[in-house]
């Protein structure tokens, strides 16, 4: 996830980005049944396929590390501490029982929701994942692979992930490891396959092959019905729980789901789709405020169609409050962009 930046952007990303962000709201708001566990299915996988898309090395170490700070750490921190107060206040208040404020900022420090210490904000388990997969891909890519075959190379990374995956998933060795290493390790498949996307679609910023629009949509429909069909043959499953069910069955899983919802974004064209797309960032820090105020309305949750209404409004409380996050970041990154 990115939020808005300066650089040239490619439309289609920004319309699946914003896909991936809604379908992340909507399982959260969504009570448990066939659509949720499609969703959980590809809906992180997906966001991981798209920073493998848009993800370079050109930059050097210091501007890289910092930029990726700035952008990354600094709004989990924020976002964290106000999480911890608004969960800790309510607490409080409302006369529940739950984390002390020790147990909040050890899971802040940690960063990883496997440890349960993170129920002031799960969803920002995502950022350090990322920070973490990102450093590890820029020293791959920098310092190891650099200027060779990058399609050679890039297929051996692949394999050598999915070995990973693979061994973790039949040892069940998923510890609860800092800032979710554990599963940016598991990310790290679907990351280097947009990496690999980016290799074989595009040449010189330009895709190589344009495909027919009739022909992407027949080809995202029939991908997209094969992964719920797919996943319907799983359990449920959540990512940053390392709990993927019948991993044979979540990969294929996922893979299709991705690349059929990216087909389907390449479609359209929608400027509410793209800023949307450009503003993952800010929804993803704050979606899970309006959800948890739902609560307190007299309202059920427990109906899909309510729930699609109400991921709907969530995301649209978030962009008006979109202009309040980028000022909040500015003050401390002195950024004036």
């Amino acid at each position: 996830m990115s939020i808005c930046c300066k650089k040239e952007r490619i439309a289609w990303i920004d319309i699946a980005k914003a896909i991936a962000i809604f379908f992340i709201v909507l399982g959260h708001q969504l009570p448990s049944g066939p659509l949720c566990g499609y969703l959980y299915s590809f809906h992180v996988p997906l966001f991981f396929f798209l920073s493998g898309l848009t993800f370079n090395t050109a930059k050097e170490p210091i501007i890289f590390f910092r930029e990726k700070a700035k952008r990354i750490l600094i709004p989990y921190f924020i976002f964290s501490s106000i999480s911890i107060g608004f969960y800790i206040i309510t607490n409080y208040f409302f006369k529940k029982s739950g984390l002390s404020l020790t147990q909040c900022l050890l899971g802040m420090i940690i960063g990883t929701r496997s440890t349960g210490l993170m129920l002031w904000n799960n969803p920002l388990w995502f950022l350090p994942c990322l920070f973490v997969l990102l450093s590890a891909a820029y020293i791959i890519n920098r310092f190891v692979f650099h200027g060779k075959n990058k399609i050679k190379y890039t297929v051996i990374l692949l394999a050598l992930s999915v070995s990973a995956v693979i061994i973790l998933y039949c040892f069940r060795f998923y510890p609860s490891a800092p800032f979710g290493i554990i599963q940016a390790v598991n990310a790290s498949p679907y990351f280097i396959i947009g990496r690999l996307a980016k290799q074989l679609i595009y040449k010189d910023g330009k895709v190589k092959a344009a495909i027919p629009i009739w022909a992407k949509v027949i080809a995202s429909l029939i991908l997209i019905l094969g992964g719920a069909f797919l996943s319907s043959l799983n359990t449920r499953t959540d990512f940053a729980m390392n709990d993927f069910g019948k991993l044979w069955i979540y990969i294929p899983t996922a893979v299709v789901g991705i690349f059929g919802w990216c087909l389907l974004a390449s479609t359209l064209r929608s400027a509410g789709l793209a800023y949307i797309g450009r503003h993952t960032m800010p929804i993803l820090l704050m979606h899970k405020f309006p959800i948890q105020l739902y609560g307190f309305l007299p309202i059920s949750t427990e109906n899909t169609v309510v729930s699609i209404l109400l991921s709907f409004c969530t995301v649209a409380l978030c962009l008006a409050a979109a202009w309040i996050y980028d000022r909040i970041i500015s003050i401390f990154t002195n950024d004036k962009g």
